[in-house]
């Protein structure tokens, strides 16, 4: 992803790409803080462009780890001629089997870089890479979404969980319903600004994070309430809240995914988080 852009500033592109002008292209820590207009808090103290700049390059580095695989697979195949049927699960022809792989012309016996006892070694050291690389792209979405989502519950204005604790024992349905939306539309730029720095599937994944963070918090604050003599009074009525706001926040992040990804949105995109 380029943050920066020689394109003139009214074009799509330059629109796009520009999101985070706060940072500077020669050095990302330390930008002015005049490039810091009309970046939402939450972004300027929660992440970086160089967190963005990760989580793209490893989302990028799994996408194309299948085919990085099966180059390696033809270097060290002691039987190169037949690697092209043994992928599609069957060998087929004797013409289709001696037929070398036109992506890969120049593999074959002479060319093998590693021996058939080498092979399973090395298989299990791409294995632990491709985990570590997994490991690493989850991790890094989990540690940026818990930052974004400290950062957006120390502000009343886009906390939920505020409106809740202030109001959720007195206030009637209708009124949460407007105190959560209010709140929430305040949210959407940051998501927004997320969606045009990042690839697509980061930006689903971050905001799937932040929408299971945001729905904890409000979870947590309905098990807070206890019922009976010495507990919270109206203790129903801050349960009874507390799933109309659930019920608005799974709306808010279903409609802003949608409306980020557009024709690249999938079915699961839009599932409930697991926890």
């Amino acid at each position: 992803v380029q943050y920066g852009s020689s394109t003139p500033k009214d074009s799509s592109t330059s629109k796009r790409r520009t999101a985070w002008k706060w940072t500077s292209a020669v050095d990302p820590v330390n930008a002015s803080v005049d490039a810091q207009e009309g970046v939402t808090d939450a972004i300027r103290h929660g992440t970086n462009v160089l967190q963005a700049l990760l989580m793209n390059t490893l989302r990028r580095l799994l996408a194309v780890m299948p085919q990085i695989e099966s180059t390696i697979q033809l270097w060290c195949d002691s039987r190169p001629e037949t690697s092209l049927a043994r992928g599609e699960g069957e060998l087929g022809n004797s013409a289709q089997v001696n037929r070398r792989p036109e992506a890969h012309p120049s593999v074959g016996r002479s060319a093998k870089l590693y021996d058939a006892g080498t092979s399973p070694e090395l298989g299990a050291l791409w294995a632990q890479l491709v985990k570590e690389v997994r490991t690493e792209y989850y991790a890094t979405i989990t540690l940026t979404a818990e930052a974004l989502s400290r950062q957006l519950s120390t502000s009343a204005a886009t906390s939920v969980q505020h409106s809740l604790r202030r109001s959720g024992l007195e206030a009637s349905e209708s009124s949460m319903v407007r105190k959560s939306e209010r709140a929430l539309n305040h949210t959407s730029p940051t998501l927004h600004i997320l969606a045009s720095a990042l690839d697509n599937r980061v930006f689903v994944a971050l905001s799937r994070g932040l929408w299971d963070l945001t729905a904890r918090q409000i979870l947590q604050y309905a098990e807070d309430l206890t019922e009976g003599s010495g507990g919270t009074k109206g203790a129903w009525r801050g349960r009874q809240n507390a799933a109309v706001v659930l019920a608005c926040v799974e709306n808010f992040f279903k409609h802003e995914i949608s409306s980020c990804m557009g024709n690249d949105l999938q079915p699961k995109d839009l599932d409930p988080p697991q926890h």
